[in-house]
Parts: C-alpha cells; structure tokens; sequence
C-alpha cells in the first residue's frame, strides 16, 4: 500500500505562487515541479510526480550494495534523479540509473563514498552541481555522448577518479567540476565549450596531459593549479585570455606553446612551472602580470614580444636560471622585484624607451656584471641591483631625478658609477657595501656632495659647453608674439627669443546656408588657430536639371531621373517595366558528392545548369552548407539571386576517415588478431574477414569492435583469411563509414 507524505514546501508553492529561488546551476536544469504536492513511497523508493507525467526519484530506502534504479514505478517512467537519494550510511558499492532518465538533479549521489562504479543512461542531458561530489570510492564513470551540461563540483573530490571522458555533445562545464580528483591521469576531452572555468582541475596531481577544445577562449582562474604531473598541455589557436593562477605550481610542464591571440595572461599563470626552460610570448600580449613566471627555476630565455609595454612585479622572480632576455623598445616600465633573484642572468639591455625600473627590480642577481640603462630612464627604484656582486661599471642616464635607498646596496665589486646633474637627492645606504667605488659626477651636484660626505673616491667631469634645453614660456597666436625660454641643464645659464605672431590660418570655404534657386546662400571660413572667422554671400542660381537613367530591376520599373543641382527638385519620366526572373527549381545540379572527414567545413561546388546555360555562383545563384564540418549528412542550399529565383536543396555524406591494418597475425590455433590505425572521434571499426579475397557473401563474417584490435576464434585451420577493415561514426542512429583498408593476408595455425 502506498504511504503518502504531505510537503509542507509544496504546500506553500500552491497558496503562495512559488517564489523561484535560483541556484548557480538552476538555469542548467529543466525546472523541478511537481504534479502535485504529495511524496509517494513504493517499496524501496519515494518519488514525486512531474507536470510532464514522469518522476522524480527522491529517496532510496533500500540496503543492497548493487543498486539498479528500474525504469517504471507504479506505470510512471522515472525521467530524474533528485537530491540526496542514497543515504549517506548505505554502502552501495554499484548504482545503475536506467534509460529515461535525463537529468541528475544537484548532489544527486554526493558523498556515496562507498561507490565504486555508476552507470549512467545514453538518455541522460544533465549532471547537477555536486552530483557525485566526494564519492571516495568512485574508480571510473563513462558521460553519455548525449549530456550537455555538467554542473560545478560535479565530480569534485572524487579523489580515487583514474580516468574519464568529456564527450562533444558538453556544452557547459561548470566550476571546480573535476577539483580535486588527485588520482585523475587520464582525460578524452572533446566538450564543445568556450570557457574552462574557474578550478576546473584544480589539485588533479597525477594528470598527465590534455587537448584542449577548439572554441575555448577563456582559460579561467585556478583551472590547471596544483596539477603537479602535467607534463603537455594543448591550447587552441581560439584562447584569448588566461587568467591568474591557470597553471600555477605546474611542477612538470616543461614547454607551453601559446596561441598568438592570447591577450592577457593573469598574475601567477605559470608561477612554480619549474621545468619550463623558455617562453615566447606573443605579439597581442600587452602586459606581463605580476609573478606570472615566478618560480620558473628552469626557465632560461624569455623573449618578450613588440606589443609588450609594462613588465608586472616580481613576474619573472626566482627563475634561477634565467641567462637571456629579450626586452622590446616598446616596454616601458618594469615591476617591483620583476627579476628579483634570477641568479645567472650576466648581462642586460634595458629597452630603449624604459622610464621606470622598480624597487628591487635585479636584486640577488648575483652575476649580472654588465646593465646597459635606457636614456629616458627617470626613476630608478629602491634596491633596484642590490646584491648584484658582479657588477662593476655603470652609467646613470642624463633624465634620472633620484637614487633610492640601497639601489646598488651589497655590490661589493662595484668600482665606478657616473652620475648626472638631474639627479637631486642620493641616500646615504644608497652605496653600502661598495668598497672601492669611484664616483663620477659634475660640479655643484648632490653627487658630489654625497662623494665628499661618505668618503668616497670621486672624479668631477669637466664640461665648459653649455647643453640648453627648451621652454615655451609664451606661445605665439596670430595677432600676438611669443616667447621661447633656453636654460643649460648644466650651469643654469638662459637666454630667451622671440617668436613671431603667426598670423590666420584660414581653412576652406564652406557652406554654412546653401544657396538655391531662390535665395541667396553663405560660406563661412575659420582660423585654426585663433578660431576667428570670415562670412561671404553666395548668389542664387536657377535650375540646373541632370539626368541620371535608372535601369529596371526585378523589383521595380525603371525610369529617367531628372534633379535640379542647385535646390534638389526633380521630376522622372519615360518608365520602363520591371525585369522578370526565371526560377531555378528544375537546374540540374552536379559536382556534390560524398566526402571524407577532414575536421574543416566542407564546401563542394555545385554545378548548375538550367537547360543549356551554366549558371554564375554569386551572380546567378548563392550557395550555403549546413552541418558541413562533422560526420554526418551535410545539405547544400542554393538558391536563386539576380535574374534567377526559387531554391534547391541537396545532400551528401561526410564519412569518416579510414583505417589501416597495422598487423595481422594468427597468435594461436584457428586464431586471427587484427591490429589497425587508431582514428580520433569515430564510434567504432567494422572488420571483415573471409576465406575469399574477393569476400564473397557466404564466405565473409563482419564484427564491430571499438577498440584498434580485434582476435577472432573458431576459423578453419590451415585456411587463408583475407581481412579488412573500416572506421564508422553513428550520428543520430545512423552509421557513416569510411572506405575499407587495404586488404591483407593471414594462414591460421
């Protein structure tokens, strides 16, 4: 007898109208309401009746350890899983969820950690957030070719998780969905998404490698962090952004090829890749942010692209063997700490245009002896080559203001530096630690004084040449002179000249009121430099017909226009009829045949005659394709255009590539084992052996198999077996194949 359990929340939905409350993931999820707002219990089940006629599994109260969940309770087919269903004490070790089902509701088996095996339905859309999240024991699961969505956390925490396939079909894959399977090293993904999100793999330390999606564009936070075996990672050409923390602590990724789109890169992207030896990074990049390669121990060159402007803190900090960089002109600042520690870097060029270099931007760079400063550098951090042992000559540029604390600090071999006038303030631990440092400055500068103050050894530059820079101080206008003032940056020395009144700049007539055939109109011009402006009148006109024939098209007459130029009247006369157009529905239609997958759009090119007459594609006729790319029955459109209307519809098969025998042997008595060529994306292999090399019909056997090998028993001892075989694909219950392979030969022991 069924026991009925009142909702009190479906009881509310029905006197209050059911306020929604979304989830993260509700808009994945068809929407759960029931029939009514009664629970019923039928043996080992509870469930709720759905406005579509099936049901809900909400609770199992069972005990058994092989959980099959039946298609049909009470005549209602079961078309979801609800949340919760297997009570956290039961030790279920296998659940099968039966055809019909569509959608895992969210947590839907969550922490079922004595789990070991899930099967679930070709039926199946939908996989709920945290649907099997910490099933512990969970060893491998197989998503349908038909799920479209999987939630976040969806498989997070499923720390026993070996292997697992993302079919195309996957349209949406949410956040941290696969977190945390530490045990996961084997990954078949083909989802058809553009973002992977934020954590989607995080801490999947035994991952060994992955081919990303095409269509990804966004590589999300955290999505590959802590993936510590990872050792070849796939990004398509589509990735546009990487965001922070995407492969940080990559211990064993040791080379990234980045798609030339790529157009940020977020901070800690590839900080701790230990064993990445070098980077190119590409033309669309504008900045590299902070610590985006810390910690890149192994790195060695990196070569920054045109495009790059702004070097972020501490971004390539600790790469300890770091020998070579490549900076472009178009850099402009450099980071606090950027390479902080890179211990066998020997020698720099600073870009050409670098204004400022940040705080402790070479510090620890222990054998740096050679720094080629950019002349418009102004700013020059605090510890900016502290502890940089090895270095022993350098050149402040002319337009540097200031020399921060401890900027050359700990460079004990540092013997001579030379320092300009611009520089106006040099603090006292700006030096420590450079014993036998000779200054070189000029005159009446701080640099001296702070020479003289810290006994230090110091050269004064002689220099009796004035070197003026200049000032506008006035800036002429047209009727007034100005001023340009000229000081030596040396001695203070200046001078001022005078610059004369430019005069007005008059730009081009133009109308500002036309003139017509019936009044008078004005032109109007004006200074570019002082805005003044100058009025003329315009007179009349009478008409001034032109004429401009218009042909008839097969929407409208034609006729002869006749405008005036002047006030823009106009009047038409001698009409002609409309053009007719001929319809193409009877062409005969060649050149669209079968073809082979490529992974490209597929375009035959039709041939259309109508009677004798070849048609123009793009003059006479347009031509467009529908499922032209993948396996399957693609159709092309043409339809009518100019003279022409009316459409015609064709089709073709796209098959799927071929296969090759690879090997073929008899490993044991009345034995054959086909090995052949693996073939990405297909469904399967259809192998065909005969005693007759031409495979006669009552001498041939067909098998399908989805692995590359097939052994087949029970054949005739002593007899010749020709065998070949093919590649199929099914798409929407139809097989498409390839053509055979070449035929070979085997005598069965």
């Amino acid at each position: 007898m069924k026991k009925r359990i009142l909702s009190f929340a479906a009881a509310l939905c029905m006197a209050f109208g059911a306020a929604a409350v979304i989830s993260e993931y509700t808009a994945l999820q068809n929407t759960i309401t029931a029939n009514a707002e009664d629970i019923i219990t039928n043996n080992d089940y509870e469930y709720a009746t759905l406005y579509d006629g099936t049901i809900e599994i909400t609770k199992y109260n069972g005990s058994d350890t092989d959980i099959t969940i039946p298609e049909e309770i009470d005549g209602y087919k079961v078309s979801a899983i609800g949340k919760d269903i297997i009570p956290w004490n039961t030790m279920a070790k296998r659940i099968v969820v039966p055809e019909g089902v569509t959608d895992l509701r969210d947590e839907a088996f969550t922490s079922c950690s004595w789990v070991e095996t899930i099967v679930l339905p070709d039926s199946l859309k939908t996989i709920g957030n945290k649907a099997f999240y910490s099933c512990h024991s969970l060893l491998n699961v197989n998503i349908p070719d038909n799920v479209e969505k999987i939630g976040a956390n969806a498989f997070g925490n499923c720390y026993n998780l070996t292997s697992i396939s993302v079919p195309e079909s996957v349209t949406y894959l949410g956040a941290s969905a696969f977190s945390w399977c530490s045990a996961l090293s084997e990954i078949d993904f083909k989802a058809s998404i553009n973002v992977i999100m934020d954590s989607t793999f995080y801490q999947c330390g035994e991952l060994r490698s992955i081919s990303l999606s095409d269509g990804i564009t966004i590589i999300s936070k955290n999505a590959f962090n802590g993936c510590s075996k990872l050792l070849t990672v796939s990004i398509p050409d589509s990735v546009t952004i990487i965001e922070s923390g995407a492969f940080n602590q990559c211990s064993a990724l040791s080379s990234i090829d980045l798609p030339d789109g790529i157009k940020s890169i977020g901070e800690y992207a590839f900080s701790g890749c230990k064993r990445l030896s070098s980077v190119t990074l590409p033309d669309t990049l504008k900045v590299v942010s902070d610590r985006c390669f810390s910690e890149c121990s192994g790195l060695e060159v990196v070569v920054l692209s045109d495009s790059i402007t702004a070097i972020g803190e501490s971004a390539f900090s600790d790469c300890s063997l770091l020998n070579e960089i490549v900076f472009s002109d178009s850099i402009t600042s450099i980071g606090s700490c950027a390479f902080s520690n890179c211990t066998a870097l020997e020698s720099i060029t600073l870009p050409t245009h670098l204004k400022a270099l940040g705080s402790g931007a070479f510090t620890g760079c222990t054998l740096l002896a050679d720094v080629d400063l950019s002349d418009d550098l102004n700013t020059l951090g605090s510890e900016v080559f502290k502890d940089c042992k090895m270095l022993k000559e350098i050149t402040i540029p002319f337009f540097t203001k200031s020399i921060e604390y401890s900027s050359f600090a700990g460079c004990v071999n540092l013997q001579e530096i030379t320092i300009p006038y611009m520089v106006s303030s040099i603090p006292e631990s700006a030096f420590s630690q450079c014993y036998n440092l000779k200054i070189k400055c000029y005159n009446n500068t701080p640099a001296l004084k702070y020479a003289k103050d810290n006994g230090i050894d110091y050269e004064i530059i002689r220099d009796t040449k004035h070197s003026y820079t200049v000032e506008h101080t006035m800036i002429p206008t047209c009727d007034m002179k100005g001023t340009d003032t000229y000081t030596c940056y040396k001695c203070g020395d200046s001078y001022t000249k005078t610059i004369a009144a430019k005069g007005h700049s008059f730009g081009t007539w133009r109308i500002s009121q036309a003139s017509t055939c019936y009044s008078n109109g004005t032109q109007t011009r004006t200074c570019s430099v002082c805005g003044e402006t100058e009025t003329k009148t315009v007179a009349k006109t009478s008409h001034k017909y032109t004429t401009k024939v218009i042909a008839p098209t097969y929407t409208a007459q034609g006729y002869t226009l006749h405008t005036c130029s002047v006030c823009g009247n106009s009047y038409k006369d001698s009409y002609k009829a409309k053009l007719t157009r001929t319809s193409i529905a009877k062409a005969s239609v060649t050149g669209i045949s079968n073809k082979v997958y490529t992974g490209k759009s597929i375009a035959p090119a039709p041939v259309v005659k109508l009677g004798t007459k070849t048609l123009k594609k793009g003059t006479d006729y347009t031509v467009t394709y529908k499922n032209n790319k993948k396996v399957g029955k693609a159709t092309v459109t043409i339809t009518g255009k100019g003279a022409y209307t009316g459409k015609i519809t064709k089709t073709f098969k796209i098959n799927p590539k071929a296969t090759s025998i690879t090997k073929l042997t008899s490993p044991k008595t009345k034995r054959l084992k086909a090995t052949f060529k693996k073939v990405s994306g297909v469904t399967g292999y259809q192998v065909k052996y005969s005693t007759s090399k031409k495979f006669t019909k009552s001498t041939t056997k067909t098998v399908n198999v989805r692995s590359t090998s097939k052994t087949v028993k029970s054949l005739k001892k002593g007899k010749t077996y020709y065998v070949k075989v093919r590649t199929y694909k099914t798409v929407g219950g139809v097989k498409y194949y390839s053509t055979y392979s070449s035929v070979k030969k085997v005598r069965i022991k």
